[in-house]
């Protein structure tokens, strides 16, 4: 009601979220960029593992039977050992190697122009002013939004670390002052 009352006196509430990333946000971030993007890489991605993940049973299966060695038995476990390593263990090692920067909680303010992002950490502080024309793609999750600034970075912002203003209000904002093109719902 509040809120209501203030935008029609022309002064909008401000939306500001705070959250650390921690390793959940990063592995959901990780899968999301992997499968979540766009269907062509999604079926893609699928399609390659299923067909990896087929040929390597059959590798099994050939070296249970004893129509092959070693080498099929070996080609199988190669290939669960290294979607294991991407899938698993990787974004882990990716998120350890540089715990301290992303455990300090960043706080993202966003007004009716563009957002601010301030992280201060024990080894680091940083401050970041976007306009909204400079972004280029706004994924909605129903747990996320993914803002993508540029093709090498993304920014995470968890739904439920809302300290002021709603997931549904960031939700209008973006959509107003985001291109169509730009602003894409995977619910």
């Amino acid at each position: 009601m509040e809120a209501a009352v203030s935008e029609r006196k022309g002064h909008r509430m401000k939306i500001e979220v705070v959250s650390p990333l921690t390793y959940k946000h990063y592995k959901d971030f990780f899968n999301f960029c992997i499968f979540g993007k766009s269907r062509f890489q999604s079926f893609f991605v699928k399609a390659t593992f299923a067909f990896t993940l087929f040929f390597g049973a059959v590798f099994f299966g050939m070296f249970i039977t004893g129509q092959q060695t070693g080498f099929a038995f070996f080609l199988s476990l190669l290939i669960l050992v290294m979607y294991w390593f991407l899938l698993v263990r990787f974004p882990k090692i990716v998120y350890n190697s540089a715990r301290t920067f992303y455990s300090a909680p960043s706080e993202y303010i966003f007004s009716e122009t563009g957002f601010t992002d301030h992280c201060k950490g024990e080894l680091h502080e940083s401050t970041m002013a976007m306009s909204y024309a400079c972004i280029m793609k706004v994924y909605e999750t129903p747990e996320y939004f993914f803002i993508f600034p540029d093709k090498s970075r993304g920014i995470i912002i968890d739904k439920s670390a809302f300290v002021a203003g709603r997931p549904e209000e960031l939700r209008l904002l973006l959509m107003n002052a985001l291109d169509a093109k730009k602003y894409i719902t995977k619910m």
